[in-house]
């Protein structure tokens, strides 16, 4: 493939490699591919570095994967995050908290669904099983609310999650892809 003809670099930014989210979706579902797949995947994927003055990744593995394919000038690149702790201490939270914005593309809904239904109940009849639990995100799809059960909150398209993250005790993050 060419390279477009433009005045100015143009740095190829990868986001996250989908080929390795795919391969491991199929694997958590029960319809894994042969390897041989998986990596005919990660080498079409990777390859769209190539030629580019810079390509932008988000992991140290994801980084690897293009180094191995013979891609140099890869950086990982990170969001940046100014932190802004909440004032309020540890004994007055009471809640377990999972963020994250739902898209069809993202493992985001198959994490809550994970938690849902296989991290919640085996925390039945623990101390966390009476602390509420709160998904929050953009775009929380119906279909994930008719999946909760009391106890469970959904807080959609928040504007300013400060008081939700302030309320929170525990995090999580049950992804079992990404």
């Amino acid at each position: 493939r060419a390279l477009p003809d433009v005045s100015c670099p143009v740095i190829y930014d990868s986001e996250a490699l989908s080929a390795l989210r795919k391969a491991l979706q199929r694997r958590v579902s029960g319809t894994p591919v042969p390897d041989s797949d998986a990596a005919a995947w990660l080498r079409e994927e990777t390859g769209l570095g190539a030629g580019w003055p810079a390509v932008f990744t988000v992991s140290p593995l994801e980084h690897r994967h293009f180094v191995e394919a013979g891609i140099r000038n890869v950086s990982v690149v990170g969001h940046a995050v100014e932190l802004a702790p909440t004032a309020a201490d540890y004994d007055s939270r009471r809640s377990i908290l999972f963020v994250g914005a739902f898209s069809p593309e993202s493992p985001n809904e198959d994490a809550a669904r994970f938690l849902l239904q296989d991290v919640l109940p085996a925390l039945r009849g623990t101390a966390a099983d009476e602390a509420p639990v709160v998904i929050a995100g953009a775009r929380i799809p119906d279909a994930l609310r008719a999946a909760g059960s009391p106890g469970v909150v959904f807080r959609s398209d928040v504007a300013d999650l400060t008081s939700v993250y302030e309320d929170a005790r525990v995090f999580v993050a049950p992804t079992r892809f990404s």
